[in-house]
């Protein structure tokens, strides 16, 4: 969608907002992302990430 005056058009409400994360937390939950950062760091969790 093209906004020619040249403001922000809102798109999300709190509802969608709060689907968002709710949903991050989950999938954080799932994949261990806080265990993997502990134990592999930034580099090891990236490349983790793109090989998987």
């Amino acid at each position: 969608m093209t906004n020619t005056s040249g403001h922000l058009n809102r798109t999300l409400n709190a509802t969608m907002l709060w689907g968002l994360g709710v949903g991050y937390v989950i999938s954080g939950m799932y994949f261990g992302w806080n265990l993997g950062l502990e134990k592999g760091g930034t580099l090891g969790m990236g490349l983790a990430t793109f090989l998987s």
